[in-house]
């Protein structure tokens, strides 16, 4: 009974650390492409600085409901097999590392978007707002790991607990495409085809709280 309601208490912070990390991920639009003038980089930051500010502001809520995911996630990996505690422990280390990266960039963003009025010109914009979109890849290869050994973990299970396991190798696959895929422009430029990455690892560990709370 206390296994049970540990995994369903992890499965509900799991969603709530899912959907409150779309919503702070849509409070600013996409910025300008690498190829557009620096000026817009600028113009992208003062336009939306409020937005950053509020949107770094609120990034680390989420650690919450993530620190209640993580264990519970990490003992349910451990309960498919007596081999599985490398796994489930890769797997749990890649969320945090993921996650802390990506907190830490969400901050950085929001002090250049506060120093955008005052101390920024437009070329440190531009350099400064692609090396940190680029940091982003840094958090989605350790959410790919993490989804890799998580899926390696279930992918020997049977029915739901199998195809997650899929899934979590999928998602590995197209973090890692993601991360390594850049051009100047359109979907593979630095930042859009990583923000695709970062979703699908969220519908991964959507997926992952749902095996939770169904777990008996």
């Amino acid at each position: 009974m206390n296994r049970l309601k540990s995994n369903q208490g992890g499965g509900v912070a799991g969603i709530i650390f899912v959907l409150s990390m779309v919503v702070i991920s849509f409070l600013v639009p996409p910025p300008p492409g690498t190829d557009e003038p620096a000026s817009e980089s600028l113009k992208y930051l003062a336009d939306n600085r409020s937005a950053m500010m509020i949107q770094a502001s609120l990034s680390a809520l989420p650690t919450f409901p993530l620190f209640l995911l993580v264990p519970v996630w990490r003992r349910f990996l451990d309960s498919r097999g007596e081999s599985n505690g490398v796994f489930s422990s890769a797997a749990s280390t890649g969320i945090l590392l993921g996650w802390a990266i990506g907190v830490a960039v969400a901050l950085m963003f929001g002090a250049l978007a506060f120093l955008s009025e005052s101390t920024l010109d437009e070329e440190a914009a531009r350099n400064l707002s692609v090396v940190l979109t680029v940091g982003y890849g840094g958090a989605v290869v350790f959410w790919g790991s993490g989804a890799l050994f998580a899926g390696l973990a279930l992918v020997g299970e049977k029915d739901a607990a199998r195809w997650a396991g899929w899934l979590g190798i999928v998602v590995a696959l197209l973090s890692a495409i993601s991360v390594f895929g850049w051009s100047n422009e359109g979907l593979t430029a630095p930042g859009q085809l990583m923000f695709v990455g970062y979703l699908s690892n969220m519908v991964f560990l959507l997926t992952a709280s749902i095996l939770l709370l169904r777990d008996r």
